[in-house]
Formats: C-alpha cells, sequence, structure tokens
C-alpha cells in the first residue's frame, strides 16, 4: 500500500517492488531449495519468476527422456554444486544416452529409454527443446510453459519446433557482461543527459504497464497451472518411473492455483481447476488404484478438499454434466482411500457415486468418460459384495460393469480404459466363477481377461498401468490352475505375474502399487511351489514306505 492509501497488486514475487525502500527486505529471502531442480538464479539467491519453472521442467524432461540428470551433484559442497549448476552447460541428451549405451553393452540393464533407436529420436530437436529449457539466462528460455508444451507436440507431429539458435541480442549481452565496467560507464554517461527529461514521463508510464502487467499476469499463471495438470502432467502419466515427476509438476500446479485463489476465489473456471489439482495430488498421494506414494492420509485430505470444493459449486447453481460427473469421480476416490483402510464408511461414498453416473448414463449414453466411470461404480460396488460372501450380488455388478465396458469399447476400440475395463469385468466374472468351483468357466472368463491385455500391451510398451494389469492377470489365472491342481501350470502363470510386477517396480521404485504386487504375486509363486515340494516328499514316503505282507 502507498502512503495514499492505493492498492498495489504484486504477482506472487514476479513483478518488482516500485518504492527503492523496500528493494532491500525484499532481497533477503531463505534458499531452501532442491539442488538437482534448482535453476541458476535460485542458486544465486535471484528474483524467480515462470521461467524457474520451465527449468525445473527441462531437468524433469531431460531425466524422463535420458533416464540421468543434467549435472551430477551428490556429495558435494554447495559452492562446487551452484558452480556447476551457474557454469557448466550440461550434456546434450543424445550425448548423455550415447554414453550410457556404452555401459549398457557391458552391464545390460532394463531402462528400456537407453536403446540406439531412442539415440536417434534424441538427437536434433528434443537436443534443441531441453537445452533451450535449460538455458542459464532465464530470458533466454522458453518465454512461457505453453510454448515448451508447444515444442514438444510440435516434435510429436514430426513438425519443426520453435527453439531457435543464439541470436544477435544474446551476443550483444554476451559483450556486456564481458565488459562490464566499460559498458556501465558509458551508460551513465548517456543516462545522465536524458534522466531530467524522461523521469517524469517513465514514472507515469511505469505506472500503467504495472497495473497492466499485474492483471495479465493473473491470466498467465492460471493457463500455466493448467498447461502443467493437463499436458504435462498427462503426457507423462504411465511413463514408468514418472510417479516422482508427476508429484512434483502438480505441486507446483496446485501452488499457483492457491495464489490466484486469494484474488479470485469466486471465479468458477479457477475453482473448478482448484479441485482437480487436489484430485490429481490425491491420485499420487496415496490412490491404491493407481501408481501412489503410499500417503494414504494425505490422499484422503486432498480427496475431501476437492469434495467440498465441487459440493459449494453445485450449491451456487455452477454445475453442469460434466461437474456432475467429476463429483462422482471424487466420491469413488474418498471411497477407494477408506476401502483401502478398511472403513466401511466407503460403501455410501461409492453408492452416492454410482447414483450419479448411473443417471448420466441413460442421457450420454456415448460419452467415453460416462461409461468409463459407470463401469469403474458397477465394479466398485460388486467388490463389496464379495467382502460379503455374496456372489450373487457381485454377478449382477459385475455383468453391468462388463455391459458399460462393452459400450465403451464400441465407441472407443483402440483406447486405454475400454479395454482395460473389459478384461477387468471378465477377470471379475471369473472370481464369481471360482467361488461357485466352476473352475472350467472361471478358467474361461480368466483367459478373456489375458487375450485382452496381451494384445494390448505391445501396441503401448511405455504404458505402465497396461504392463501392471497384465501381471494381474498372470497370477488370476495361476490362481485358477492352483485350485485345479495344475501346480506346475499355476507356478508358470504367477512366475510371469512376478516377473512383469518386478519390472515395474524396478523402473518406478516410489511407487507402492507395484511393490504392493510384486508382494502379493511372490507369497502366492511360494506358497505354490512349497506345496510342490510337500507334494514330492509325501510321494518319497510312499515310495519308501515297506509293504504290507497281504498274508
Amino acid at each position: 500500500m502507498t502512503p495514499d492509501g492505493i492498492l498495489k497488486l504484486l504477482d506472487f514475487g514476479i513483478a518488482k517492488q516500485l518504492r527503492p525502500d523496500q528493494q532491500s527486505s525484499a532481497k533477503t529471502t531463505v534458499l531452501a531449495i532442491t539442488p538437482e531442480f534448482a535453476s541458476p538464479e535460485q542458486v544465486r539467491g535471484e528474483p524467480i519468476s515462470t521461467a524457474t519453472d520451465i527449468y525445473s521442467l527441462g531437468v524433469i524432461l531431460y531425466e524422463l527422456l535420458t533416464g540421468l540428470r543434467p549435472y551430477c551433484l551428490p556429495d558435494r559442497a554447495f559452492q562446487e554444486m551452484a558452480r556447476i549448476i551457474c557454469e557448466e552447460e550440461p550434456e546434450r541428451p543424445s550425448t548423455a544416452i550415447a554414453k550410457h549405451i556404452s555401459k549398457q553393452k557391458a552391464e545390460p540393464s532394463s531402462n528400456a529409454l537407453a536403446t540406439a533407436s531412442w539415440l536417434r529420436k534424441l538427437k536434433g530437436d528434443l537436443d534443441t527443446t531441453v537445452l533451450m529449457a535449460l538455458r542459464k539466462e532465464p530470458e533466454r528460455r522458453y518465454s512461457s510453459v505453453e510454448r515448451f508444451s508447444e515444442d514438444i507436440a510440435q516434435f510429436l507431429g514430426g513438425l519443426p519446433v520453435h527453439a531457435q539458435p543464439d541470436t544477435w541480442a544474446y551476443r550483444t549481452g554476451k559483450f556486456v557482461r564481458r565488459n562490464r565496467l566499460a559498458v556501465i560507464a558509458g551508460v551513465a554517461l548517456a543516462l545522465s543527459v536524458s534522466t531530467g527529461i524522461g523521469a517524469t514521463v517513465y514514472q507515469m508510464h511505469r505506472e500503467q504497464v504495472q497495473r497492466a502487467r499485474a492483471e495479465d499476469r493473473l491470466a498467465d499463471v492460471h493457463r500455466l497451472a493448467n498447461t502443467l495438470l493437463f499436458d504435462v502432467h498427462d503426457q507423462i502419466r504411465d511413463l514408468p518411473g514418472s510417479t516422482p515427476a508427476r508429484k512434483h509438476i502438480v505441486e507446483v500446479a496446485l501452488r499457483y492455483l492457491t495464489l490466484l485463489e486469494r484474488d479470485s476465489a469466486a471465479d468458477p473456471s479457477l475453482q473448478r481447476d482448484l479441485a482437480l489439482a487436489y484430485e490429481k495430488v490425491g491420485d499420487i498421494q496415496g490412490n491404491p488404484r493407481g501408481p501412489n506414494l503410499g500417503d494414504s492420509a494425505a490422499a484422503l485430505a486432498s480427496y475431501r478438499r476437492a469434495l467440498e470444493i465441487r459440493l459449494k459449486l453445485k450449491a451456487s447453481g455452477d454445475a453442469d454434466w460434466k461437474q456432475d460427473l467429476a463429483l462422482a469421480r471424487n466420491y469413488s476416490r474418498i471411497a477407494d482411500i477408506l476401502w483401502a483402510d478398511d472403513d466401511p464408511g466407503n460403501l455410501a461414498y461409492y453408492q452416492a457415486g454410482e447414483k450419479i453416473v448411473t443417471g448420466l448414463a441413460s442421457t450420454h449414453a456415448k460419452d467415453p468418460d460416462v461409461l468409463h466411470m459407470w463401469a469403474s461404480s458397477e465394479d466398485d460396488l460388486g467388490d463389496l459384495c464379495i467382502e460379503k460372501d455374496d456372489y450373487s450380488c457381485a454377478e449382477r455388478y459385475f455383468r453391468q460393469s462388463l455391459d458399460a465396458a462393452l459400450k465403451l469399447l464400441a465407441v472407443e476400440p483402440y483406447s486405454v480404459a475400454s479395454e482395460s475395463d473389459v478384461a477387468l469385468a471378465h477377470m471379475k466374472i471369473g472370481r464369481v466363477f471360482a467361488s461357485r468351483h466352476d473352475m472350467a468357466s472361471a478358467l474361461q472368463e480368466q483367459r478373456e481377461a489375458l487375450a485382452v491385455r496381451d494384445a494390448f500391451v505391445p501396441k503401448h510398451p511405455q504404458n505402465a498401468t497396461a504392463r501392471r494389469e497384465l501381471s494381474r492377470s498372470y497370477a488370476g489365472i495361476g490362481s485358477v490352475q492352483e485350485a485345479m491342481g495344475d501346480l506346475s501350470l499355476a507356478i508358470a502363470s504367477y512366475q510371469q505375474a512376478v516377473d512383469t510386477s518386478r519390472q515395474l517396480s524396478a523402473a518406478d521404485p516410489s511407487n507402492h502399487q507395484f511393490k504392493d504386487d510384486l508382494d502379493v504375486e511372490s507369497k502366492q509363486l511360494e506358497a505354490a511351489r512349497r506345496k510342490v515340494g510337500k507334494l514330492r516328499h509325501i510321494s518319497k514316503e510312499s515310495a519308501s514306505a515297506p509293504k504290507q505282507d497281504k498274508n
């Protein structure tokens, strides 16, 4: 606030202070950074901007493309880390991969990125795109995250990227930095002549620019958060090993949205985006149905915050069928956490979500998101019936889930959701048959699920979710084969499940879902092997026992 009582809007640390006497306090900050993702200006304690987040996203993209980080920083003193970050140029991603390939020849690795074909893709445009985001000077990076994302999309579409080589302006800037004293002396002389004339005009112009810039920055920050949530995050969501990167991206987006909420709390579009951000944070924190970090308490808190926002929007009259679908999904997310924690309150949330989505299925029968949510809701209620040993109830829900999944497959024949939903429904119906000791029918349903998943994985080799579901099908077939007494076949199926889950867990060690799968499947495998060992022992004892004299 100025002495006149006029409020001035600061754009979250990006705009500068208008009063010189405030500069000193503005520069006194605590340097709290993660060195691997910190930009040169952060290391130097300088003001940060959206260019700082672009640099961090560049580090994330570098790591996703190569499996490596731009700089080797562990066990270094801070001064040495600062020197590396501020002065040393990172290797081109293609160069880093080439060195990694030479190491792989001596010691084979499961890292699918380090291949000769991937090296060819990295050379050229991807190298240029990543290094532009990692430039030392903030002004030479991408002007916005949208521009960064656009270059990635341009590359994926086979189109030219916008990243350009050094310009005249950059070379001039370098000259100024090399001859700092001489340039400062010349500029000071010129300014001493012109300052008296231009000071008044400049001050008036500056205030106008600052007001316009503050308003534009609000819109820019909102666009930045949406780009992170909908473009960058969703493009890497199913990549193996992407869980920590996804967490970083969503947390940055949520930070921006929370800052915006203080100034635009009444904006419905912002509130919807904020609810979605909390939901995605919850998914990463601890949703048991997807790649997560194992923090179910934090996930539940995030989901409840999202639900609170959505219910307020609905009560205010800001609601349409898409927001109703988001509300149903929110109920289901909360129920997932309660179910994993053995909280019986999960039933009410599952039923609330199913009631909404069943109504939407009658009015939007060809919308893929509605059909997928419908299939998931019926599957959830079927699982609750199984927990109560009510298999007739479970079969009814699972067949409704299969019906919704087949309708989704007809609308989107090659989508991840459609094939996943069909396979899951067959697997669950197989469990119902197994409960009735109809093992032939149970095995047939499990094989139907495996056939769908086995055909899907080769088309999407980098999709970790599809590979996880394939391991679940192997385990499901193994359990039926074990119940039928075919222990050798069951062991082979369990082994395939364990091998697949072990690869996924090694590629993404932060993902608790993969760890849990590997633990369960390993126990199934060992139990089957122990059965075989016991049978062999009994067989040997029977063979060595003295024969009874019939007389």
